[in-house]
């Protein structure tokens, strides 16, 4: 039978068999298409909407959305819901809200921004640039363990501890003068202090404040305990 068009009023068309093929025709409607379940094998539309379910892939595939890629898990299914969740394959950031650890992931061009806070366990870097900041702990300690620290700057303490088995230490006055309200005490097994014209090398422990200068002139050695400088 061959009609140009057909009315059907409040009915159906149902099949007898459960199932109504169409063949190849497209089908076309400028109202909505409702139906319990939709199996296709190719979905192209300009505006596309899931609210509030979810989407599954029987076999595992992508979903690909605004250029970002996310790859089926391995039960093939996608969740849906009110926040947004992007993972990149490769070459980018994983980016994911309050879903626990993510994989490794390389941003290999461009910068990372943030207003909050970043947390890292462990953070590998070739640079650090601090502008107007300051490096803290929250344990009130900082560790570089066993690596050595290089400035061409100064570095400024309140106090200073050191622990070696006989370093070369030297200590500079750059302005020349006596430094007042100061004390340092070492206990290594070799100290040297260097003057203008001669050094003074000292086995064991030294005490220095500004009541008991030590004038650089000769070499001379003291045992611990023993000796007084003047």
């Amino acid at each position: 039978m061959q009609v140009d068009s057909i009315t059907i009023n409040n009915a159906m068309i149902f099949s007898s068999t459960g199932a109504i093929s169409f063949s190849d025709d497209n089908l076309s409607t400028t109202g909505t298409l409702g139906c319990g379940a939709a199996t296709v094998t190719s979905l192209t539309d300009g505006t596309a909407s899931l609210s509030g379910g979810s989407l599954t892939s029987v076999k595992l595939g992508t979903l690909t959305t605004n250029g970002f890629v996310k790859t089926s898990g391995a039960d093939g299914t996608l969740s849906i819901d009110t926040n947004t969740y992007l993972t990149a394959e490769a070459d980018t950031l994983d980016t994911v809200a309050d879903r626990g650890a993510t994989t490794d992931q390389t941003l290999t061009t461009g910068g990372f921004a943030t207003t909050g806070t970043m947390t890292a366990g462990l953070l590998t870097v070739d640079n650090i640039t601090i502008n107007g900041a300051a490096i803290t702990s929250d344990t009130g300690a900082i560790s570089f363990v066993d690596e050595n620290l290089t400035t061409s700057g100064l570095i400024t303490a309140g106090n200073l501890t050191l622990t070696s088995n006989g370093p070369k230490l030297f200590l500079n006055d750059n302005a020349g003068g006596s430094q007042k309200d100061f004390s340092l005490s070492v206990n290594f097994s070799k100290f040297i202090l260097r003057g203008e014209t001669d050094a003074k090398e000292i086995q064991g422990r030294l005490g220095i404040d500004e009541i008991s200068p030590i004038p650089c002139v000769t070499t001379e050695r003291w045992e611990v305990g023993r000796g007084q400088v003047v």
